[in-house]
């Protein structure tokens, strides 16, 4: 789901059927709602999102494809998880949503 904005449980009650959850780089704000989303939502259902070039971190700058890093960083923190973990595990799951991409790149 992009963008969502709702609760957190109900977050995780899509996610226990199948929904898969896109953090942007804005999760980086402490206040963020979507951190509690990223709590309790497992992380096999989220994948990272910039939202490019909008939803940037700075006001009035344009938000880039390689801030993916900082949506990474977030979900590393809130699941105490290393970062290459959370790569690897966010990039099988894009993988698996988007199954046809990769008969469009080599892996």
């Amino acid at each position: 789901m992009h963008a969502y904005g709702g609760k957190a449980k109900r977050a995780a009650l899509y996610a226990r059927k199948g929904v898969y959850f896109s953090v942007p780089n804005t999760a980086a704000k402490e206040d963020s709602q979507m951190r509690n989303m990223i709590k309790l939502v497992p992380i096999d259902n989220l994948v990272l999102e910039t939202d490019s070039p909008a939803l940037s971190l700075t006001p009035r700058t344009v938000n880039e494809p390689k801030n993916l890093i900082i949506s990474a960083q977030v979900i590393a923190e809130v699941k105490k998880l290393p970062l290459e973990e959370v790569i690897s595990i966010t990039r099988n799951n894009t993988l698996r949503l988007f199954s046809r991409i990769t008969k469009l790149i080599k892996l």
